[in-house]
């Protein structure tokens, strides 16, 4: 194979997990939008599911976090500090962010730009 077999490959590859990606993002709305309308249909009949060729499917409740923005963690995880009486808490959250994080490695990667010939 090639060097340009390589690179027509790979930018192809390139091509198509972009275009996956965006269809999944439009597969994940439409998901949320039919369970919102499944949903509503079970409330409106008072039923707590229904069955579908073999399949059950059930209204539950559950709870979930909502996700902070990373500012928001940020200045919380500061107040928390703070208030425990923590001297220099920017610098203990700086240090327990890089512990979270894994060991720095240096990896190659391809860059790929268009340009007018």
């Amino acid at each position: 194979m090639s060097v340009q077999e390589d690179v027509r490959e790979l930018e192809s590859l390139r091509l198509e997990l972009k275009n996956l990606s965006k269809n999944r993002k439009e597969l994940k709305k439409r998901e949320k939008i039919l369970q919102g309308k499944i949903g509503e249909f079970l409330k409106s009949k008072e039923q707590v599911g229904l069955k579908h060729k073999g399949t059950a499917i059930i209204l539950e409740k559950k709870e979930k976090h909502k996700q902070k923005n990373k500012k928001q963690v940020n200045e919380d995880t500061l107040a928390i500090l703070r208030d425990s009486g923590i001297q220099n808490p920017e610098h203990l959250m700086l240090e327990i962010l890089n512990a979270r994080k894994g060991e720095l490695i240096e990896e190659e990667t391809l860059k790929m730009k268009k340009y007018k010939e």
